[in-house]
């Protein structure tokens, strides 16, 4: 009769468990056998998590450290919540707190539901075509940036005001009443454009009368 052969024990190099923070790594099922129901689900993720031995709050940290989604900044971090003993996780949104929260099983890892929102979310954050300049006619205003700086250029220069004028806390107070995105420039920008404008302004008039010139004078004397 054939002895069997003894098998040699096989050494794990499997570094030993690190105790609170470990997570078990559970493979899945064979592709041919893989279960598919929220049971099997929620069973992979309890011996995953280690739920009957860790707090609630501990395992939605370890969940929270492998969550690689940028969705998830969209909301605030989530509240923990136990209904008819199915421990879950509501979610709040950042942008709208007053939006209705999202409540998800903590073993589903999917996020379509909140992808959704955040979709409808940002859609909802950008005004409709040509409501941005229906907003500014209903307030009275046409601001535009540069027209402003040049046009503070011509005042200033004009009425022979300081350019520290433009740095007068109730200078400032009047224009950003009448638009809160006003931007004014420092004094320096201010005094800068003025001799720019001159110079732009000397050389135009400089062909200008020369042109003139030429139309004015007797023929032959040009």
């Amino acid at each position: 009769m054939a002895k069997s052969k003894a098998t040699a024990p096989v050494e794990s190099n499997d570094p030993p468990s690190s105790g609170e923070d470990e997570v078990e790594e559970v493979p899945p099922p064979p592709a041919s056998t893989q279960a598919k129901s929220d049971e099997d689900k929620k069973a992979r993720f309890e011996k995953k998590y280690k739920t009957s031995t860790r707090t609630n709050e501990k395992v939605l940290e370890l969940q929270q450290a492998a969550w690689r989604s940028t969705t998830y900044d969209h909301f605030e971090p989530p509240r923990i919540v136990i209904v008819d003993g199915e421990v879950k996780y509501v979610f709040d949104c950042k942008t709208n707190p007053s939006a209705k929260p999202l409540t998800r099983a903590r073993w589903d890892d999917s996020t379509s539901n909140l992808v959704r929102h955040v979709h409808a979310c940002e859609k909802d954050k950008k005004p409709p075509p040509g409501q941005k300049a229906i907003d500014a006619f209903a307030q009275g205003t046409t601001y535009n940036p540069a027209k402003f700086r040049y046009k503070l250029a011509i005042w200033v220069a004009r009425r022979h005001c300081p350019y520290a004028i433009v740095q007068d806390p109730e200078f400032l107070e009047l224009l950003q009443m009448l638009n809160s995105k006003v931007e004014v420039p420092h004094p320096t920008t201010v005094s800068r454009d003025v001799r720019e404008i001159f110079a732009i302004a000397r050389t135009s008039i400089g062909k200008l009368l020369q042109v003139c010139s030429k139309l004015s004078s007797p023929p032959g004397c040009i």
